[in-house]
């Protein structure tokens, strides 16, 4: 028998970059989800509770971040005992704000995204593929337990520490929202890209 389950999943977007990388809120922040997998097995093998390509967009007025809990609504899974969790979002993030350069030989200048500078500038939205070769270039850091596949161009998080029952009138509820305090990153040569996201689940 399947049952629904009540998944809203926590997201807190992180820089985790080199240090000489200035950061700011991005006034948005886009990512696209592209499924939700759940696991008996510690992630062995994995049942799907929700696919689709949908875009999000997490704005710097919502302090809280946005929910997105109508991804998974009405989603059904076999009753039984999940202990592990599978998220896959593309690696294709938009972006768009302003940052204050504090390096390189334009230290002091406001940088915004779409290539105008100066404090009135004025941001457009920007999309920026989060890859190896990005992480490579910048020294950036990729949190624990993601990856980021060049070649299906996603990001994968897997959650091994993740518990849901679901079945006999229980349901799984956990939540997903998201942090953007320090998503928008300038390197020291200005270039600017998202940070790249660090992703973790709470049960509600």
């Amino acid at each position: 028998m399947s049952r629904s389950v009540l998944l809203l999943v926590l997201f807190s977007v992180i820089s985790a970059g080199s240090a000489w990388a200035a950061t700011a809120e991005p006034l948005s922040y886009v990512i696209t989800i592209e499924k939700i997998e759940l696991s008996k097995d510690g992630g062995a093998t994995y049942a799907t509770l929700a696919s689709g390509n949908r875009s999000f967009t997490i704005r710097s007025t919502n302090a809280s971040g946005d929910i997105i809990s109508d991804y998974t609504s009405g989603a059904r899974v076999e009753d039984g005992e999940y202990n592990a969790l599978r998220l896959t979002m593309s690696n294709s993030i938009g972006i768009s704000g302003r940052v204050l350069q504090n390096a390189g030989l334009n230290a002091g200048t406001t940088f915004c995204t779409g290539g105008t500078t100066g404090v009135a500038c004025t941001p457009s939205l920007v999309t920026v593929t989060v890859s190896n070769a990005l992480v490579v270039t910048y020294g950036l850091t990729v949190p624990a337990n993601t990856t980021i596949v060049d070649a299906s161009a996603d990001i994968v998080y897997i959650d091994r520490s993740f518990m849901a029952s679901v079945g006999s009138g229980r349901q799984a509820s956990h939540r997903i929202a998201f942090s953007t305090s320090s998503a928008l990153v300038i390197q020291a040569d200005d270039t600017i890209h998202p940070a790249v996201p660090q992703i973790s689940l709470a049960k509600n």
